[in-house]
């Protein structure tokens, strides 16, 4: 699975960039991350975005998930990332710390 992400916005204004890959995680993480895809329903997931949560200082995704023949790009703010994906949200911003480009 490859994970792409880059978040902007935020009180500091400092963008983060990753591109993660399960392959290059410790094998139980990177099947922990996989399910957590999963049971997030990524790929069918409907998105409901919430406009009026806007702010300058709240963040903003772009995350790309390519999964075996599956592949979904979303753009969405802080306050709209649904609640099944709150998990799966934050252990992709705590890997993108890492695998930072």
């Amino acid at each position: 699975m490859i994970i792409r992400v880059e978040r902007s916005g935020g009180f500091t204004g400092i963008g983060l960039r990753a591109v993660i890959d399960t392959e290059q995680l410790d094998p139980q993480e990177g099947q922990e991350l996989i399910d957590l895809v999963e049971s997030s329903d990524f790929f069918e997931a409907d998105l409901n975005p919430n406009p009026s949560q806007a702010g300058a200082d709240r963040f903003h995704y772009s995350i790309t998930i390519e999964h075996g023949q599956k592949r979904r790009a979303v753009e969405l703010g802080e306050g709209d990332i649904p609640e099944d994906w709150q998990m799966l949200v934050q252990r992709i911003n705590m890997l993108a710390r890492r695998f930072r480009r």
